[in-house]
């Protein structure tokens, strides 16, 4: 707040205007999209823990998103995230349609 105009700071109601503006869902959600697509799998990340990150940073950055579209979003930005063009075009030769796990492991 150190950076804000007093101005804007000077009453109760206007300090939780600029709070409400700054933190607000809108601009999280703005955050976890710019993750969500530049999101890499990491050196010794297993395929777990991506897919668990990539499902819970769709659902930060697409709150309102219906599930089903999400769910193909989610998968296209898994593939995306692996960071192994070999195993991603295997990945996508199965044309999985969503990151839910099957009994037999992944989509």
């Amino acid at each position: 707040m150190w950076d804000s105009d007093p101005r804007h700071t000077s009453t109760v109601e206007k300090l939780e205007a600029l709070l409400r503006r700054r933190f607000s869902g809108s601009r999280q959600s703005d955050k976890h999209q710019m993750e969500l697509r530049l999101h890499q799998r990491r050196s010794g990340e297993s395929l777990s823990g991506l897919h668990q990150d990539i499902r819970r940073l769709i659902v930060l950055a697409h709150p309102n998103f219906p599930s089903e579209p999400r769910d193909v979003m989610a998968c296209d930005y898994f593939i995306d995230a692996l960071d192994d063009p070999d195993m991603a075009l295997k990945v996508r030769e199965r044309a999985p349609k969503s990151l839910i796990t099957s009994k037999n492991g992944y989509f």
